[in-house]
């Protein structure tokens, strides 16, 4: 006996056409994405903590988890969810970086001196990028992201809560906590701190 099979909703060639399009409306969309937000991501994940010499990389892994998510991700939530990406390879790379060093003898922040005028002039200075760097390194981890995205970003408390998926208050406490440790580290290396915004 034959069994007849129902014909699919469209033909072959049809769906082909469907399913090309999609990929090149993704393909586009993630070109976009990596245009609009390639600079964010690689100051975000250095500033998080991934070591210099593997911030391509970690770029990289971002993106790819981007890619691999950016059907299910709202164009006005695409930001948000590449910090949170951010923030999670971050971490990783960290902890790798940890175990590398465990064994090695790490300079104490308080050898380290400099008269560079301030945190956001740092960052636009190579020669003072590593110094900068060990003083966030001192910070706890949640407590830095909320740093960096309010003090080298410009980004308001109610935007780290929303892209972090933390409650406001608890973005403001971190931020305040934050100041006070970078605060703390900075002068045990003589570096200015943030401060309290005028």
């Amino acid at each position: 006996m034959i069994r007849v099979e129902s014909y699919p909703t469209a033909p072959p060639c049809v769906a082909d056409a469907k399913e090309e399009a999609e990929a090149s409306a993704g393909r586009a969309r993630l070109r976009r994405f990596i245009e609009s937000h390639h600079a964010l991501l690689w100051r975000s994940v250095r500033r998080f903590g991934v070591p210099s010499n593997r911030t391509d990389e970690a770029v990289s892994r971002v993106i790819d988890v981007v890619m691999r998510r950016l059907g299910e991700i709202a164009p006005e939530k695409e930001q948000a969810f590449a910090i949170q990406v951010c923030v999670r390879v971050a971490s990783e790379f960290r902890r790798a970086e940890q175990a590398r060093v465990r064994n090695q003898v790490a300079t104490p922040i308080e050898e380290l001196a400099s008269a560079a005028p301030s945190p956001e002039e740092l960052l636009e200075q190579k020669q003072c990028r590593a110094m900068l760097d060990k003083v966030l390194n001192t910070l706890d981890p949640d407590l830095r992201v909320v740093l960096v995205l309010h003090e080298v970003e410009q980004w308001t408390t109610a935007k780290i809560a929303e892209s972090l998926q933390i409650p406001p208050g608890t973005a403001a406490s971190r931020l305040r906590r934050a100041r006070e440790q970078f605060a703390e580290a900075a002068a045990r290396a003589r570096l200015p701190s943030t401060g309290e915004r005028r």
